[in-house]
């Protein structure tokens, strides 16, 4: 399923910078022996945008993330998160799987096709446990993976390894 609504000048990555594998790290490193995706920061304050329709949840996760210093907001949709690119481009995108409208599997497909955010981090962070998460859709597009539930820590952990 395409995300409608992303503007026509944004040009689509090509094929080669999307790697066929993603580097998996947390519950997700069974899947891939390649290294986690690197993301340099060339001195800017670490950009994170959380995608989840709960609001509670994006809420509680921003502020989590706020408080050790990144630079944090949330969408409640894939179409509002494409929305955001036009002002705002984050480092890392940490996006909810099970969505109304289109799921997570979809907004990382978009996510990897837009020049400006084919580079980014992309982190599935679910309350799927691993196998029902990689039986339901296409986990290549994300670089890791997070069950929600518990403390951050693990989240954190996952950002923190992509950030240089």
């Amino acid at each position: 399923m395409a995300i409608s609504g992303v503007p026509t000048e944004w040009a689509a990555c090509r094929a080669s910078q999307i790697p066929a594998t993603t580097a998996q790290s947390h519950s997700l490193s069974s899947l891939s022996g390649v290294t986690l995706r690197q993301i340099a920061l060339l001195g800017q304050r670490a950009r994170i945008l959380v995608i989840d329709n709960s609001l509670p949840i994006a809420e509680a996760l921003v502020a989590s993330l706020v408080a050790i210093g990144l630079e944090t907001h949330y969408a409640l949709s894939g179409v509002e998160a494409l929305q955001r690119l036009t002002f705002w481009q984050p480092h890392v995108f940490i996006v909810d799987v099970n969505m109304p409208e289109h799921d997570g599997f979809a907004v990382a497909r978009v996510l990897r096709r837009i020049r400006s955010t084919c580079d980014a981090g992309i982190i599935a962070f679910t309350a799927l446990d691993k196998d029902d998460f990689v039986a339901s859709g296409p986990v290549r597009h994300f670089d890791g993976y997070c069950r929600k539930g518990g403390t951050h820590a693990p989240l954190l952990a996952l950002i923190n390894g992509m950030l240089v």
